[in-house]
């Protein structure tokens, strides 16, 4: 059973979630070419991007582009669909 600052929480937590932004395809095609920019460039980047009813923020190096999937894999060992990233970033800038 729940305790009264779990209850907290858990309702905190609800209160943060949204629903994913909708991009402009202006928006998708700058975002697409900045993903195969950084990734030829070898940059460190910061991406913005949308999980689970969250909108997160992480740092790591493109390591691989699947253009077919839509799926971009990282240094840190994740992979985002590109449907879910909201913004991208040089680390250097």
């Amino acid at each position: 059973m729940l305790n009264g600052e779990q209850v907290l929480n858990e309702l905190s937590k609800e209160k943060d979630r949204t629903s994913i932004p909708i991009l402009s395809e202006d928006q998708k095609m700058v975002l697409e070419k900045k993903i195969v920019e950084y990734f030829f460039l070898k940059e460190e980047v910061i991406i913005k991007y949308y999980e689970s009813g969250y909108i997160k923020t992480l740092t790591a190096y493109i390591v691989k582009l699947d253009s077919i999937k839509g799926i971009i894999y990282l240094s840190n060992n994740m992979h985002l669909h590109f449907s879910n990233i909201l913004d991208i970033l040089s680390k250097n800038t």
